[in-house]
């Protein structure tokens, strides 16, 4: 008697089974996992809160910019602050741009509920990895920017 060998291997978005010398292909689709509403509003309302830390934090090195610059007018000063200028300016505007796109997920979110009670209560929403990914990437590529900018603040004040 022949015994059969299941093997399943699985990617995102196929499965595959191997049995004796056959590879089937089942395609699966790739959703995201279902998650109550509720926790959905949770992961919206703090990263605009630290969204909005973010953006007055970005003001406040702008305030220090403007000081070590009354200080220094080397050519190295001057293209090393270029250099961290422009950072901080994209990361106003990703800061921004994350800002609006979240705010636009909250509203959606909020639309759904409004026009389904019941499954607000009962059932469960599509879970958003992508934004929670791009959020993640967000934060550490903002962090690095603060430390870049820590150091040279320590180098030229």
């Amino acid at each position: 008697m022949t015994s059969m060998i299941f093997l399943i291997l699985s990617s995102l978005s196929d499965t595959y089974f191997y049995t004796n010398k056959t590879l089937i292909l089942m395609a699966t689709q790739a959703k995201s996992p279902k998650v109550h509403a509720e926790n959905l509003h949770f992961e919206h309302v703090l990263w605009l809160n630290q969204l909005s830390f973010y953006k007055q934090e970005l003001g406040l090195f702008q305030k220090r910019l403007e000081q070590v610059t009354t200080h220094n007018n080397t050519a190295d000063f001057l293209r090393e602050l270029s250099h961290v200028q422009n950072q901080l300016t994209i990361q106003q505007e990703q800061t921004d741009i994350h800002l609006h796109t979240i705010k636009e997920s909250e509203q959606e979110l909020e639309k759904m509920l409004i026009t389904n009670v019941i499954r607000y209560e009962h059932g469960l929403f599509e879970d958003h990895p992508k934004e929670r990914q791009q959020m993640e990437v967000f934060i550490r590529i903002y962090e690095d920017f603060k430390n870049e900018l820590n150091r040279f603040l320590i180098k030229w004040m």
